[in-house]
């Protein structure tokens, strides 16, 4: 033989070769279902942010509230330089950028920010964009990881 066809019997598999197949196999179901799942932190445990934080939490428009959220406390980092993009949604009107944040690599963040003089009164959403737990939702806005908390917006 002396062709590499050694561990071959056939279209049987040795044990080696089994091994290499299941790993690579268990490697790209871990990759697809990662889709909507959790940074993995230190060994391995599914690891979320601190929820969100807005103070108040009741605002007329125009004014500010506080967004913030605390440090994970799995042992998962963020890389230098990365950067949340704080939206606001309020019913069907569309997306608007209300901050960009710097986030250290314990992903503790705080902003003030100011709800939009055109935010009609009722609950809207504040979502961050661009941390480690976003993925896309069907519908191609917003995060299907839900780093967002409401806020109630008076006349």
């Amino acid at each position: 033989m002396g062709n590499g066809d050694e561990m071959r019997h056939g279209s049987v598999l040795q044990p080696l070769e089994w091994l290499t197949a299941v790993g690579v196999a268990v490697g790209v179901v871990m990759l697809a279902l990662a889709g909507c799942s959790a940074v993995a932190g230190v060994g391995g445990d599914p690891c979320l942010p601190p929820p969100l934080q807005v103070s108040p939490s009741t605002v007329g428009a125009g004014e500010q509230v506080t967004v913030s959220s605390g440090p994970i406390t799995c042992g998962a980092t963020y890389p230098e330089g990365t950067t949340y993009t704080l939206m606001l949604k309020a019913g069907s009107d569309a997306l608007v950028q209300v901050a960009e944040v710097q986030v250290p690599a314990d992903g503790a963040f705080s902003s003030v920010v100011t709800v939009p003089a055109s935010t009609p009164a009722g609950e809207v959403s504040l979502a961050v964009v661009g941390s480690l737990f976003d993925q896309p939702c069907q519908d191609g806005e917003g995060s299907c990881a839900a780093y967002t908390t409401l806020l109630t917006v008076i006349a």
